[in-house]
């Protein structure tokens, strides 16, 4: 996230009005992000893979009976469709142009795993998990 911040703060600084710069780091695949979630917060990474037309009629399904009983979604639609799809990018005209230099994904996804544990919005964690930093 804080590579994502510079990034904007070099494009306000250094980039050409009218041009756009990917900050991205490493391509990954959702298997891979997942493995890499799972790695940063020591738990498991999904076992099984759902064929995409049973993810989105679940999606469908939790989202009406989210909009029904007025909870949020657990099963946003747009990440069950983004899922579906690769979308690689390219970040060397940002690193070329701007200086850019993302960090290591990992550690990026471990500290954002982490907030998110700490901040209560991961139920069921392992003892211990929490306190990392």
């Amino acid at each position: 996230m804080e590579d994502v911040a510079e990034g904007h703060w070099l494009a306000f600084q250094q980039g050409r009005s009218g041009e756009r710069y990917i900050l991205g780091g490493r391509n990954m695949t959702l298997k891979e992000l997942l493995e890499a979630v799972a790695a940063a917060t020591d738990r498991s990474a999904p076992r099984i893979r759902v064929p995409h037309i049973l993810a989105l009629t679940a999606g469908y399904l939790e989202n009406a009976f989210s909009t029904i009983s007025g909870r949020e979604p657990r099963i946003p639609l747009e990440g069950v469709r983004m899922a579906r799809h690769k979308a690689f990018v390219n970040c060397s005209r940002a690193t070329r142009e701007l200086g850019f230099h993302p960090g290591s994904v990992a550690d990026a996804l471990g500290r954002a795993a982490h907030w998110y544990i700490a901040n209560g919005y991961v139920p069921h964690l392992r003892p211990g998990v929490a306190e990392v930093a």
